[in-house]
């Protein structure tokens, strides 16, 4: 009984959030790509603040470099920051359906205007 109760409830909660994901996707279709990244430039900050959370709780970090050149030592502290911010926005692509890049890449080049013409 407490298995089958188990299964019914992560069935339900499997459930509604392929139904809220489905509703997300239906409300951006609703709106242009201006809409859509104006949403997504307000909801940034909290995302990566969440993803990086963990890094919060590092209290002390030795780093021991063995001369591996560029990528090691330190450095790869700073490539962790990095590649989580990068992941982001595979992580919105897969999951919404919404590539970041292409969306600052249209919505920029649709904005540049021509000096005007003498």
């Amino acid at each position: 009984m407490i298995g089958l109760a188990e299964a019914e409830t992560t069935l339900a909660k499997g459930t509604a959030e392929a139904e809220t994901k489905e509703k997300i996707a239906e409300a951006f279709k609703k709106y242009d790509e201006a809409a859509i990244l104006s949403m997504i430039v307000e909801i940034m900050p909290q995302l990566v603040k969440e993803a990086a959370a963990p890094l919060g709780n590092i209290d002390k970090i030795s780093v021991v470099d063995t001369g591996s050149g560029e990528g090691g030592g330190a450095n790869r502290v700073t490539n962790y920051a990095t590649n989580l911010l990068s992941t982001t926005q595979e992580t919105l692509k897969e999951t919404l359906g919404l590539d970041m890049k292409s969306l600052i890449e249209n919505f920029a080049g649709s904005n540049t205007s021509e000096p005007p013409q003498e």
